[in-house]
């Protein structure tokens, strides 16, 4: 595509693209493989079992922190939610 696009308008739009194609491909391709490779360690070493074992959590807990280990962001220091009894 981006040899029709120099073809069709100049080697700027050509260079424009090529460099949008090349960074939405890395931005889904190394999404899908960190993505599966965390599930395919916490598959492997049950991370939320090993917490409970070794940290003493109670199993939400555990839950919660191999959750909040397994992102980057804000919202790692967000404590877990509970559910609302309220209507």
């Amino acid at each position: 595509m981006p040899e029709y696009l120099e073809y069709r308008y100049d080697s700027a739009t050509r260079s424009i693209m090529a460099i949008f194609l090349l960074a939405a491909y890395v931005i889904v391709f190394l999404a899908t493989v960190v993505y599966s490779g965390a599930k395919a360690l916490n598959t492997i070493f049950d991370i939320p079992a090993l917490l409970e074992a070794r940290l003493d959590l109670a199993p939400a807990q555990a839950d919660f922190w191999a959750l909040v280990a397994s992102r980057s962001g804000s919202s790692a220091s967000l404590p877990p939610r509970t559910p609302s009894t309220a209507a």
